[in-house]
């Protein structure tokens, strides 16, 4: 059981361009899940690798091909982070993965990637991320923004069923 209380988005971010796979391993929970679609097929179930072992075998298949990572548009928060990883390979080759995941007790519990465009990487601008995108964990308030506010009142002139 790990005793990680906080996620390592630095970490993260420098073991996938490095292709450091135990690194990346290890921000994974033990039971964690990870679904991966293939954007370009419409209506196709998403694979699913559920556990670190499994996970852990996709990590080395994309750190054991001739590709270079570049993590982009990055957004992190307390519960939960997403990027975008261009891959770009031999051949002039690319694919971008778009990745989300929920994150708790400072470990990646769910994770799903949608691979997009396999196209030739001369066709994208690789765009490095600035400093300032990385908001890790600063915010002192617990809650994400959108839920730090109170709601607004129920209209009750409205149709429907309104108890209380």
């Amino acid at each position: 059981m790990s005793t990680q209380t906080t996620f390592d988005l630095h970490g993260l971010i420098e073991a996938i361009e490095s292709s450091n796979v135990d690194y990346q391993i290890a921000l994974y929970a033990e039971h964690a899940e990870v679904q991966i679609a293939d954007g370009d097929t419409v209506g196709q179930a998403p694979h699913v690798l559920t556990g670190r072992p499994a996970i852990a075998r996709w990590i080395q298949s994309m750190a054991r091909r001739d590709l270079s990572h570049h993590i982009t548009y990055l957004h992190a928060d307390r519960t939960s982070l997403s990027f975008v990883d261009e891959l770009h390979g031999p051949a002039a080759m690319a694919a971008i993965h778009r990745c989300t995941a929920d994150i708790s007790a400072g470990q990646i519990k769910q994770q799903t990637v949608t691979v997009e465009a396999r196209v030739n990487s001369s066709d994208i601008t690789v765009r490095r991320r600035p400093a300032a995108a990385v908001n890790a964990f600063n915010d002192p308030d617990p809650l994400p923004r959108a839920w730090a506010r109170r709601p607004t009142p129920t209209d009750r002139h409205l149709a429907g069923h309104f108890p209380g």
